[in-house]
């Protein structure tokens, strides 16, 4: 006798238990209903359980400031595969970038960003004179080390700046993917890249990149570094880029001299949940 098994009911991201949900910004693609939270909501399952597949990213750190500011870290990125969510009301907190560094200062960081009992870490600012902050993804730095993916499995380390005086380069922020580059002489180092999912629903299961660290900037150059794919920011002497939100891409550094240059801010960050329709 011939057994038929059907995919939507076994499969990855399936929703075997008969709930239904709400929240967030509803959208469906193929066989799966996609649940996208870029602020503050709750989900809701009610029903009978649901089996999802989650993403959460934090915001992405700020770029550092003026003189030769690092780029910022990606926000921290958790990755769940099929998940059994029982009927609840489960709130969902979106973590925001981090403000990019004015003048010499450093970038800060982002926030967290939380669902059930998980929380990706906010990506560390990118600093100037100052070793990069530490987070989700670390925060690179314009003439010292850069900051620590902490905790570890979130993202990665920041690269590192060029020490002394002259026209060194500053180091990327790291990204969920690798780390921040570490800058070589008078370039510097871009953002690490982030990771591929195909959770969003993007156009023919398109994969998307998340969680990508900002360029660092550069001391009296006039190009930066390229952010990471995942939302980083250009870095760039004046015009530093911010990280993309949804994304949690770290900002980019400033360079140059002068007051009122900013570093660019981190992206805002972003949960999404799918399960099958």
């Amino acid at each position: 006798m011939f057994l038929f098994i059907n995919p939507y009911v076994f499969g990855t991201g399936g929703g075997g238990g008969g709930g239904t949900a709400t929240g967030g910004t509803i959208t469906t693609s193929g066989a799966y209903t996609i649940h996208t939270f870029s602020t503050g909501d709750n989900f809701i399952v009610s029903g009978g359980s649901l089996t999802c597949d989650v993403l959460i990213i934090a915001g992405g750190g700020g770029g550092g400031g003026s003189g030769r500011g690092g780029g910022g870290g990606a926000g921290g990125l958790i990755y769940l595969s099929s998940q059994i969510i029982s009927p609840g009301t489960y709130p969902c907190t979106v973590g925001t970038g981090g403000t990019g560094g004015l003048n010499a200062s450093s970038g800060g960081n982002g926030t967290n960003s939380s669902f059930n009992s998980y929380t990706a870490y906010g990506g560390g600012g990118g600093a100037n004179t100052a070793v990069g902050s530490n987070g989700g993804s670390g925060g690179g730095s314009g003439f010292t080390t850069g900051g620590t993916a902490t905790p570890a499995g979130q993202g990665n380390n920041g690269g590192s700046g060029g020490t002394g005086a002259g026209n060194n380069g500053a180091g990327g922020g790291g990204g969920a993917g690798f780390a921040g580059v570490s800058h070589s002489g008078t370039v510097s180092g871009a953002g690490g890249d982030g990771l591929q999912y195909d959770i969003s629903g993007a156009p023919g299961g398109t994969l998307v990149y998340y969680a990508g660290g900002g360029g660092g900037g550069a001391q009296g150059l006039n190009s930066g570094a390229n952010g990471g794919q995942g939302g980083g920011g250009y870095g760039c002497r004046t015009l530093a880029q911010a990280g993309t939100n949804g994304l949690g891409g770290g900002g980019g550094g400033a360079g140059g001299a002068g007051t009122g240059i900013l570093g660019g801010n981190g992206g805002n960050g972003v949960i999404i949940i799918r399960h099958l329709t």
